[in-house]
């Protein structure tokens, strides 16, 4: 999604998805990749972690040149000349 270009993507810090599941209402719980119970000190180190970063989207600096399309253009009528 971010790699799209968008502002939203596939992070949120703990306290935003557990806020989100409870006002689902519904009760948030860590899991490992495995579906136990995450162990308590991951879910302190979780909890604890910094923020992420702020979502920066700068121009890729490609942009579509109009000679292209302009020599799209010239040969097309070089071709239907020459037919005349």
């Amino acid at each position: 999604t971010r790699a799209a270009g968008a502002e939203h993507g596939q992070e949120w810090v703990p306290r935003q998805i557990t806020a989100a599941v409870a006002a689902a209402g519904r009760q948030p719980r860590m899991r490992t990749t495995l579906y136990a119970d995450a162990p308590e000190q991951q879910r302190i180190r979780a909890f604890e972690a910094a923020d992420l970063t702020q979502i920066i989207n700068t121009d890729a600096g490609k942009h579509q040149r109009s000679k292209v399309l302009q020599d799209a253009r010239t040969e097309m009528q070089r071709s239907i000349g020459a037919e005349t």
